[in-house]
């Protein structure tokens, strides 16, 4: 094996990990409102908590994947800063900046005039 397989082994675990964080409760909620459209037993309630869990779920993905792939993210760094500042700024602040603008959307009380 020889670097540039080893720099691609590592963005391709990388990759995937960003690509699990933002995926997986999206398929979830998606199969969860499913679910409870199919039973019935969705209310504006359990709507909040269930939208709520599901946009936090990336978040909390992000961060075992930094805790647990610290290795693989610093080679990659190592070996392309800017495409990881890029990404760090896109999948690191932006969007999971968007995700929490989305939660405190949900939760704000409706003005009623």
């Amino acid at each position: 094996m020889n670097a540039t397989d080893f720099v691609e082994t590592d963005f391709a675990r990388v990759a995937s990990g960003i690509a699990f964080a933002y995926l997986f409760p999206i398929v979830g909620y998606v199969l969860g409102v499913a679910w409870n459209k199919f039973i019935g037993a969705m209310d504006q309630g359990t709507s909040k908590r269930w939208k709520t869990a599901c946009l936090l779920l990336p978040v909390l993905f992000l961060g075992m994947m930094v805790k647990v792939r610290f290795g693989n993210i610093r080679d990659v760094w190592l070996q392309s800063p800017v495409l990881m500042s890029v990404g760090y700024l896109i999948f690191g602040l932006i969007m999971p900046s968007g995700l929490f603008v989305i939660i405190f959307k949900i939760w704000r009380p409706l003005d009623r005039e």
